[in-house]
């Protein structure tokens, strides 16, 4: 075997092995951290699946709103509420239900640090936001949320590729909230889109995570809220 066969075979393998060790971290729900402590990430495996939220009848209701949004909420037993300029909300009910709404006034905007990685050269990732047309933060975490470690192919190494699902799986780690073990939906009405992490029937609290206008977004914690009540203050959020 000639020299110049050996070098590019050396460089094949160290480039699968780096890349396969990569990958396979995320194949195998871990993450390598500094002090090699493998992390299991459960979040990364799961897909968002879209609710079927179904209009639901009027009920006895409280009405509030904040930052740009009015909603309903379907209880009518508050003993505490609280209120924090025009940016937070929370209310306390007799059954020890209760509910928080607050504005991402400090938010990250994904979108705009993807797209302005890369002003010069092979913009990968902005190529890929372009073909796939994203153009809010929602299209850009639903895509994120829709990528699992079964996506990466060993038989596709490219740098490319490579890049793209590392990015959007790192991304899907970052954005993930509470609960999200229990449940990861997403809902796109006339008014709102969104994503619901956990599951009431188990998850001691159900986190939603919304946008309104497309750029404005809201983060709303409910603990021991029904399924049903939930989709109900969803339905009911207007912007005003």
């Amino acid at each position: 075997m000639n020299n110049k066969l050996t070098a590019a075979l050396s460089l094949i393998t160290i480039f699968a092995l780096f890349f396969g060790i990569k990958l396979n971290n995320y194949i195998t729900g871990k993450e390598i951290l500094g002090d090699y402590t493998p992390v299991t990430s459960v979040v990364l495996t799961i897909k968002p699946v879209k609710s079927n939220i179904r209009p639901i009848s009027a009920e006895p209701q409280l009405t509030s709103s904040l930052a740009g949004i009015r909603f309903n909420i379907p209880k009518t037993d508050t003993i505490n509420t609280f209120k924090l300029r025009d940016v937070y909300r929370s209310f306390y009910f007799r059954d020890k239900s209760k509910l928080k709404v607050f504005k991402d006034s400090v938010k990250t905007d994904y979108l705009k640090i993807l797209t302005s990685l890369n002003k010069t050269g092979d913009d990968v990732i902005g190529d890929h936001l372009r073909q796939n047309k994203i153009t809010t933060n929602f299209d850009l975490l639903l895509l994120a949320f829709k990528k699992t470690p079964a996506d990466i192919s060993f038989f596709n190494l490219s740098k490319r590729n490579t890049i793209i699902q590392y990015t959007f799986l790192k991304l899907k780690d970052l954005c993930s909230m509470s609960g999200v073990e229990d449940g990861l939906h997403y809902f796109t009405l006339k008014n709102v889109k969104g994503f619901e992490f956990g599951n009431p029937a188990v998850s001691r609290s159900v986190i939603l995570h919304i946008f309104v206008n497309e750029t404005d977004e809201y983060t709303l914690v409910m603990t021991g809220l029904s399924q049903r009540k939930i989709d109900y203050i969803i339905q009911s959020i207007q912007s005003f």
